[in-house]
């Protein structure tokens, strides 16, 4: 499958954006938002499971109704441990991307159709006088008032 330099583009916008807000952006964050980059971009054909693949092993499985991320492979837990300092939520990113890609590209391929509001012709001189007629009447309403607030505060003053 071939991607769009626009979508990869937008996804890594994405990653900085989450890896930001997220993640205290520090030496950690950034090899995390390496490794994000390069299972998201990877063209790995799926079984229809959550999981996240790299030369042919399977690295994590993301359980889709706990959304827990689990290392399949014990052998892989001893070769590669992940930064300690990382949450269980960078993992989870790792999963949602991996499920979110397929559709994102379906929507891009084929966006929904626009819909037009038709626009209702109307005098630009009627709308401007009533709004400015409108605003003379609050303007009036406020100077009332404040001249009520006064006179009561003059009399309360005087007893």
């Amino acid at each position: 499958m071939y991607y769009n330099h626009n979508f990869l583009s937008f996804i890594f916008c994405l990653c900085i954006i989450k890896c930001h807000y997220f993640l205290p952006f520090n030496y950690f964050a950034s090899k995390h938002l390496l490794r994000f980059l390069t299972f998201c971009q990877r063209n790995v054909t799926t079984d229809g499971q959550y999981d996240i693949e790299f030369d042919g092993d399977q690295l994590l499985y993301v359980d889709p109704v706990t959304y827990q991320t689990v290392q399949r492979l014990p052998e892989f837990a001893e070769q590669w441990i992940p930064d300690p300092e990382l949450p269980q939520d960078a993992f989870l990113s790792l999963g949602t991307c991996k499920y979110n890609i397929p559709r994102a590209i379906k929507g891009e391929n084929h966006p929904p159709e626009a819909i037009e509001v038709a626009t209702v012709p109307t005098d630009q001189q009627v709308v401007e006088t009533a709004v400015c007629a409108a605003g003379v009447i609050l303007g009036l309403i406020g100077v009332v008032t404040g001249l009520w607030f006064i006179m009561k505060a003059n009399k309360s003053c005087q007893s």
